[in-house]
């Protein structure tokens, strides 16, 4: 790789003197405080429902994970300053790369994190049955042990390392990241799209409002959003090399605040209820359905013949029905749902 050794210095700011860098930094500056939001909802509505939970935790963990992420890529962003890499001073290049290398580990946590929240609510929910909770902690196994792959070859891109923000070290190679890109965001997008499916094989057996369904749908669409996007990194790593993955980055950085909001999201159901929000788009939702639907009325019977019934509205951590092969019982909560298997059991 031949570089100029002393191009002239630059001054001033001149991001958006190049479209992708300027993107970049828009982009960082738009998502960061959204992220921050969404976590900030998520924790104000788990105190209102039943206390901070370990759910709760991963998710924050995903953001701290997402802003150790972020924030640097900001400073790579003004290091670099809008100019090609063929023309940045080698100070600057590899103050530069030596950034991106000690952020780069940062992305396998944030996903981890996100998904383990997820898995958790599953877990939650559908803990009763043992096939469902088998496929859990398998998708979450698989999880954790491509994030540790993740993080190990992410710090050794290069061998000796020094050559990744040293390009004209003269000794030693880098792997080829658009190979190992597409193996690695092939398995990541995989598990994104298998928790969704998993999602809803599971709430086929469950009874629910249309608004919670709607809500649901709008969080696997996120899920499923974050796995396209592994599939648009593939695309793109094949143009990209160690020394210059900048677009590869800003997919990333959209990849990662996509995780941050589908794990918080689910969680709103107690804020949206106490500012009657969920009231108000209920009884809009009911009165245009009873308009144009007058003769179909709602009966409580119906709703005892289906498999079951979750809310997750009221409270995320009490109000769960499930029923499965328990005699037709609905039940009011977690506590005695269990109390009642055990007596099963007995």
């Amino acid at each position: 790789m031949s570089l100029p050794t002393q191009p002239p210095p630059l001054e001033g700011f001149h991001v958006f003197d190049s479209t992708l860098h300027g993107a970049a930094f828009v982009v960082i500056l738009a998502l960061t405080p959204i992220t921050l939001l969404a976590t900030g909802l998520r924790f104000a509505a788990s105190r209102i429902s039943n206390g901070v939970g370990k759910e709760d935790w991963l998710a924050l963990a995903a953001l701290i994970f997402y802003l150790a992420w972020a924030l640097p890529c900001i400073h790579v962003l003004l290091v670099i300053n809008g100019r090609d890499q063929m023309k940045v001073p080698l100070a600057d290049l590899g103050e530069a790369l030596k950034t991106i290398w000690a952020l780069g580990p940062f992305f396998a946590p944030n996903q981890l994190c996100a998904k383990l929240s997820i898995l958790s609510l599953y877990q939650r929910l559908f803990g009763i049955n043992k096939t469902y909770v088998k496929i859990i902690t398998g998708i979450a196994v698989v999880q954790l042990l491509w994030a540790v792959e993740t993080i190990i070859i992410v710090l050794l891109q290069c061998n000796p390392v020094p050559k990744y923000w040293n390009p004209l070290m003269p000794d030693g190679y880098c792997i080829n990241v658009g190979a190992w890109t597409s193996a690695n965001e092939s398995v990541n997008s995989a598990i994104d799209f298998g928790m969704a499916a998993l999602a809803v094989i599971m709430l086929r057996h469950l009874q629910t409002t249309r608004y919670t369904k709607w809500r649901l749908a709008v969080v696997f669409i996120m899920g499923g959003f974050a796995g396209i996007i592994g599939f648009i990194k593939i695309a793109l790593s094949f143009n990209a090399n160690v020394h210059d993955q900048i677009q590869l980055g800003l997919w990333a950085t959209i990849q990662m605040a996509c995780s941050v909001w589908c794990c918080c999201a689910i969680a709103y159901g107690p804020l949206l209820k106490k500012y009657r929000v969920m009231g108000t788009l209920t009884s809009w939702y009911g009165s245009n359905r009873s308009r144009s639907r007058p003769t179909q009325a709602s009966m409580p019977s119906e709703q005892n013949t289906r498999g079951g019934y979750i809310d997750l509205e009221d409270s995320g951590r009490q109000k769960v029905h499930v029923n499965e092969s328990h005699g037709g019982a609905l039940y009011n909560s977690e506590s005695h749902m269990l109390r009642d298997v055990r007596n099963e059991r007995e």
